[in-house]
């Protein structure tokens, strides 16, 4: 069974695919934000482990001209 997607919003050209196609689509777009989500969890966590691993000071982001 085919089913169309707009190629684009202003044409409005029909291209058909596949379930195959959307399924792999679906999947691709899934692990994308899988990935970003993760990754927005993951680095606040890690951060204090940075800070005393490489000794870093952020003085200078509360008193830019100090």
């Amino acid at each position: 069974m085919n089913a169309f997607i707009y190629k684009s919003y202003f044409t409005k050209k029909k291209v058909y695919t596949d379930m195959n196609d959307k399924k792999r689509i679906l999947t691709t777009v899934g692990l994308y934000h899988g990935f970003n989500d993760g990754s927005v969890v993951i680095i606040p966590i890690l951060f204090p482990v940075f800070r005393e691993l490489f000794q870093l000071v952020f003085y200078f982001l509360v008193f830019p001209f100090y």
